[in-house]
């Protein structure tokens, strides 16, 4: 049974410290393996990957293939047995962490095969289709493939319209288009999430995932010129009464989402982990330009205003890459990181974009021309934001996905005090939970004294949202589900508690391991994210009761009316 998840409980005002208290890491053999890992991606990468001319050919070449192939790369999460590296999803995250430092299309590539085509396989796959399907994957010698978005869909999977026909000899015929597929016309196997029941007006969708292998019925074609991960092949997948067998179902019918979920899930971790090898290779970008660059006589990296530049992004990459991490750990752990990889996922590529910000902008001019690498780190960055859906969707499923344990233990309570006579046990039980809570919550974070003030100031946050998710419950009840405004403000509230959490979790740890004079940096940079965090959080929490939303709703229904902007000076 999956384990209740970290950001789960903030939305009860409660800190889950037990999953907190020990920052997650790599050790024994395990860590050996993935250091070498990364030195084989930093080999290949300074001996075959050319990232401008990958850009400005849209273009990863075979000999970039053939490397990642022979460092073992393709296979990182398949489990040993089937060939691959049976890597836990910390050790995954941090090798696709590396990638993506060097080149964002080689991991935009190597995540769509790693974090789901393959993926789908190893979560729901029966035996026989994992000892026949995983072994070439794992060699790369099979690309693999993940196609869930269609063009009239968007995040809605109730509405796809690519359905799998049940066939007489009791496989499917699948017809339908999937317009935004990594890796689609590259890809020799595709995981293709449709629905098996027509779709007619109110007819809620059976869907069901399908292993199709490249063959008659399937084709490619459209591929998006992107303005960013230029050499990742994101093209439409046509499939026209394409016949697989019985087998080729993963899980059972009407399991679809269930199965695709579980997939992005996962792959949001890792996604996000490559963002934050992007947010490292653009501070290096930016640490670099400061100390090469001189003006007035002088390196620019001494002016006190660019400085500032430089701390804001090192403490938005430390905050993500902790966060990052302890949500890989947490699911190497059995938790349910549901939550988790929604909040990091957002708070990744939009930290991404603040970097690659402050590094433009101390880049100045020169960095706003290609080839320079930010002008590239710009146009890439991009993609982290749309990758797996919008931040705006993503958002949404992390609010209302937190208040639903809040509403439904409300709705349960309600049910017990309606029938009192039939529900004096469950009432007493209430009562007797009801003080239990009272006392218990919220637990104390188990910060190092030399984060006193940072772990009191986020207990307090915790407190104050879990209060805040109640009062929102009681007067709105599930009106919550249209009011988008306040859940980015619960989302955002969520996702930055979070990353308090995680960075407070990661500077106890090393304080614990090398006391305060060892671990200045890190301790530096905690307590200047936390500040910033802090401000966000109490900006956000005060938003939910006293804000413009509604006027902001009127002046842009407005504007809808008016058909764009109404003024002008003359």
């Amino acid at each position: 049974m999956t384990a209740p998840g970290f950001v789960h409980g903030l939305f009860f005002g409660e800190v889950a410290d037990d999953l907190v208290a020990s920052y997650p890491g790599l050790a024994g053999t395990e860590r050996e393996r993935v250091l070498g890992l990364l030195g084989a991606v930093r080999e290949l990468a300074a001996r075959v990957i050319d990232s401008e001319r990958i850009d400005s050919e849209r273009e990863i070449d075979e000999p970039v293939f053939e490397a990642l192939r022979g460092a073992g790369l393709f296979g990182l999460g398949i489990p040993a047995e089937a060939g691959g590296g049976g890597l836990s999803m910390f050790a995954q995250a941090r090798v696709l962490q590396e990638v993506a430092a060097h080149d964002a299309s080689v991991a935009v590539m190597l995540a769509a095969h790693v974090a789901t085509g393959a993926r789908t396989i190893v979560v729901a796959g029966t035996p026989e289709q994992k000892a026949r399907l995983l072994p070439p994957l794992a060699r790369g010698e099979v690309l693999a493939a993940f196609a869930l978005t269609e063009r009239e869909s968007g995040s809605d999977p109730e509405t796809l319209r690519t359905v799998a026909e049940p066939h007489p000899d009791g496989g499917y015929v699948l017809r339908g288009s999937k317009p935004w597929v990594t890796n689609g016309d590259r890809a020799g196997l595709v995981a293709v999430v449709a629905r098996t029941n027509p779709l007619e007006a109110g007819l809620r969708a059976r869907l069901g995932v399908f292993i199709v292998e490249r063959g008659e019925g399937v084709r490619s074609g459209g591929r998006r010129d992107t303005s960013g991960v230029r050499g990742a092949h994101v093209c439409t997948l046509e499939l026209d009464g394409v016949r697989v067998p019985a087998g080729a179902l993963i899980g059972a019918v009407g399991d679809g989402i269930g199965v695709a979920r579980e997939v992005l899930r996962d792959a949001r971790i890792l996604l996000a982990a490559a963002g934050v090898g992007q947010c490292r290779a653009t501070v290096n970008l930016l640490v670099q330009r400061l100390v090469d660059r001189r003006s007035v006589g002088r390196s620019i990296g001494e002016y006190s205003i660019l400085k500032d530049r430089l701390v804001r992004a090192l403490a938005d990459t430390f905050a993500v890459e902790s966060l990052v991490y302890l949500a890989a750990g947490l699911a190497d752990r059995g938790a349910d990181v549901t939550l988790e990889s929604l909040a990091a996922r957002v708070a990744v590529s939009e930290a991404l974009q603040r970097v690659v910000g402050e590094a433009l902008q101390v880049g100045a001019a020169g960095a706003y021309v290609r080839p320079h690498p930010l002008e590239r780190q710009m146009r890439d960055a991009r993609a982290w934001l749309l990758l797996d859906g919008t931040n705006e969707v993503l958002r949404g499923r992390l609010a209302l996905g937190g208040v639903r344990g809040p509403a439904d233990r409300r709705d349960r309570d309600r049910e017990v005090l309606a029938e009192p006579v039939k529900g004096l046990s469950q009432l007493r039980e209430l009562a007797i939970r009801s003080v239990r809570e009272r006392f218990q919550r919220p637990r104390p974070v188990s910060a190092h004294p030399a984060l006193a003030r940072e772990a009191a100031a986020y207990e307090a946050a915790v407190d104050r949202l879990g209060k805040a998710v109640e009062r929102l419950v009681r007067e709105h009840g599930t009106e919550l589900v249209e009011k988008q405004n306040t859940q980015a403000r619960l989302a955002n509230v969520a996702i930055d508690l979070f990353a308090m959490a995680a960075v407070l979790s990661r500077t106890t740890a090393a304080l614990r391991a090398r006391g305060e004079a060892g671990s200045r940096r890190e301790l530096d940079l905690a307590t200047i994210f936390s500040g910033a965090a802090e401000r966000r959080v109490n900006a956000g929490l005060t938003g939910l009761e006293r804000n413009d939303d509604e006027l902001r709703k009127a002046i842009a229904g407005r504007t809808y009316e008016d058909g764009g902007y109404p003024f002008d000076v003359v």
